[in-house]
């Protein structure tokens, strides 16, 4: 097992370039489910549309005044599915150095790849680690409204429900 690495991902270069900082989630996520034939792809989207399921039903809990059983056990199986879906991956804790005034050190963990040299797979995890690293920015990711787009977006602001201009009008 290794950790991945930048140039296990398209755009390595410039993911290097950026300090490993490179917006994964306007970008190689967005790319990666846009690709429609993709496995990859297939699992990531499957995974987000898990979380938009959670989300939806832990907003429901907290809009609602009765504490309802059903809810809490269907917020259950939502992240059941999550964690399902997550599982096949593998993190290590990794300590990094920051200069900053609250601490010089801050966790993260890091997803441990296999020894292939599939890029597709490596990309796939690039997107998983993404949205684990970014879980409460998950529900922006979503699908074009406009019926003939149904491209993924990242929205910028709640309400967007288009993912450009052209499709808004």
């Amino acid at each position: 097992m290794r950790r991945l690495h930048k140039d296990d991902l398209p755009g390595g270069d410039q993911y290097a370039r950026s300090g490993g900082k490179m917006g994964l989630g306007e970008g190689g996520v967005i790319r990666l489910l846009n690709m429609e034939r993709s496995p990859g792809a297939k699992r990531v989207a499957e995974l987000v549309e898990a979380f938009r399921r959670a989300t939806e039903l832990l907003e429901a809990i907290r809009g609602s005044s009765v504490s309802d059983s059903k809810q809490h056990a269907a917020v259950g199986n939502a992240l059941s599915e999550i964690n399902s879906r997550i599982a096949q991956f593998r993190w290590m804790p990794a300590i990094l150095g920051f200069n900053e005034a609250e601490s010089h050190f801050k966790v993260r963990y890091l997803m441990i790849v296999g020894m292939n040299d599939d890029g597709a797979k490596a990309y796939e995890q690039f997107a998983i680690q993404w949205i684990v690293d970014h879980v409460d920015a998950v529900h922006r990711i979503r699908h074009c409204y406009f019926p003939q787009c149904r491209k993924w977006f990242f929205a910028k602001t709640d309400h967007q429900k288009y993912c450009g201009d052209n499709c808004r009008q």
